[in-house]
């Protein structure tokens, strides 16, 4: 009987081991499904059993390490082959480009994104060649994690596909308010570790018999885990300050073509002036980014007077428009408070290519090989007051502005509410906009705080300090959403440490991991040489 286990291991390896592109098409098609567990689908178990996967896939004893970093990549151009598909709208239809310089530069960013899948997997099997249980469960996902964060800020920053993204509806959620996505999204991919690990433990001594107290470990490990997780998701880390209000979110629907059109403008401001005529009942009013197509010192007359409607009506109102510098000639993407003086934030963190062109003159003279218009902004101070609004005061944030913690995290604990504006025109009918969603709700549970996120087509919508979407408008038509919301005061324990403990902490279990393998390779390497002399 033991011979006959032993044959059916030995058959099975050697099946995969002749047949390698098994598991390469299985990493490919992983990385693609992957992206299933994301909005506007959800499916959050896939996204875990597609990263296991990817953890087997290169984890198999007889795939050599170029084999393993192969497969990283094509797991990485499953995912983002996927993910990018809204960048040739974004390019092609409200971009300029050309349609081949739009399918060729969406196959190239996902071709770009894809190299950071096969760096994590090229550091996991050459500074880890021997696979364990525990470096599955520890150490591969701390170094996916810190290429997660590196892939948000490096360069070409792009934060999406986050493990953590895809965990909001799950019991890991619970976690977030503590450790953040990054802290969470560890968790999800050490669960996968887990499993993966044991079942290569498994396969490796199927000829023998695994203790019951061995399972029942890995058993409790995961429930331990996951339960505290559903636990942690009843836990209010934030109360409430002051009295509720009532906020009404503009939806304008502009049409991204009709935009940026001077003869337009007037009846896009007009537009937005009788769905704000109709809601002056409301304690704030928002319009959403460059919801006003024009440059805010060139608008003082119709700020002063919306200034003076909002006071007479005891409204605030926050409006998405542009505004120059005049001594430096630089000019910004900003939201506007009209008053006496009028409060400003200028976006501080602007999108490669969309709102800037980085590495110039070289991008510059690409863009305009491939008829591709860009605008010319620049960043807004780090350091920028807090805006006040409905008696409290606000963190205000523009675009993709919250699918960074960091952008966020800069005016908590004090504000008490977080309010985004953004146009998503740009993406049409796409998995996009529904993600960036999923961003804005992974800001409402790790900070505590509603937030109200008006946009130009959808998908405007409000949210509560669990993450949930308390109400929200469809897509594609002019509309207000109107509720009643609360102030937020205290800080979850994520908004008082932020990234960096658990960030460092992963780095720190990597470099501890490595030098102790790095000593017990060395002993066993001198008990051999002792032992033959």
């Amino acid at each position: 009987m033991q011979i006959t286990s032993e044959w059916s291991r030995v058959r099975r390896h050697s099946v995969l081991a002749r047949n390698p592109l098994l598991l390469d098409g299985l990493s490919l098609i992983s990385g693609y499904l992957m992206v299933l567990g994301f909005a506007p689908y959800n499916i959050w178990l896939l996204t875990i059993v597609c990263f296991g996967v990817f953890f087997f896939c290169i984890s198999q004893p007889y795939c050599s390490q170029s084999r393993a970093v192969m497969r990283g990549y094509l797991f990485g151009l499953g995912m983002f082959c996927f993910e990018t598909s809204w960048v040739y709208i974004s390019l092609h239809h409200y971009g300029g480009a050309s349609v081949l310089a739009g399918i060729g530069l969406s196959g190239l960013a996902a071709a770009f994104y894809a190299l950071f899948p096969m760096l994590a997997a090229f550091l996991m099997v050459a500074l880890f060649p021997a696979r364990s249980v525990w470096l599955l469960t520890l150490v591969w996902p701390s170094i996916w994690i810190l290429v997660e964060w590196l892939r948000a800020w490096f360069v070409f920053g792009f934060p999406w596909l986050q493990l953590g993204s895809s965990l909001l509806d799950s019991p890991l959620a619970g976690y977030m308010p503590l450790i953040g996505g990054y802290g969470s999204g560890w968790l999800a991919a050490a669960s996968a570790g887990l499993v993966v690990g044991f079942i290569q433990y498994r396969c490796k001594h199927e000829n023998t018999k695994i203790e019951s107290s061995k399972i029942s470990f890995v058993i409790l490990i995961l429930l331990v885990i996951w339960g505290l997780g559903i636990a942690l998701k009843l836990v209010d880390w934030t109360t409430p300050r002051g009295k509720p209000f009532t906020v009404a979110l503009l939806q304008g629907n502009t049409a991204q073509e009709q935009k940026w059109n001077p003869e337009q403008r007037a009846k896009i401001i007009q537009k937005y002036l009788r769905l704000t005529g109709d809601n002056w009942d409301a304690d704030l009013i928002v319009w959403p980014e460059s919801a006003v197509p024009a440059y805010f010192h060139k608008m003082q007359d119709f700020y002063n007077q919306l200034a003076e409607l909002g006071q007479q009506h005891h409204t605030d109102l926050l409006i998405g428009t542009l505004s120059a510098d005049a001594d430096t000639k630089r000019y910004y993407n900003t939201v506007v408070i009209p008053g006496n003086p009028p409060q400003l934030y200028r976006k501080r963190h602007l999108v490669p290519f969309g709102e800037y062109l980085p590495f110039q003159p070289v991008s510059g003279w690409i863009a305009q090989f491939l008829s591709m218009p860009m605008s010319g902004f620049s960043a807004g101070q780090k350091d920028q007051p807090l805006l006040h609004a409905a008696g409290m005061p606000l963190v205000a944030t523009i675009c993709y502005e919250d699918s960074y913690p960091s952008e966020n995290l800069s005016g908590l604990p004090e504000a008490a509410y977080i309010v985004n504006v953004s146009n998503d025109a740009w993406f049409a009918d796409s998995i996009a906009p529904h993600q960036h969603l999923q961003h804005a709700r992974m800001r409402s549970l790790e900070t505590g705080r509603y937030t109200l996120r008006a946009t130009n087509n959808g998908i405007t919508a409000i949210i509560d300090p669990s993450g949930r979407v308390i109400k929200q408008l469809p897509q594609f038509i002019p509309a207000v959403l109107k509720a009643r919301v609360q102030g937020m005061k205290s800080a979850t324990p994520y908004v008082r440490i932020g990234d960096t403990p658990v960030l460092l902490s992963l780095f720190v279990l990597i470099v501890v991991y490595l030098f102790w393998s790095m000593r017990r390779k060395s002993g066993g390497l001198s008990n051999q040489s002792l032992a033959q002399h």
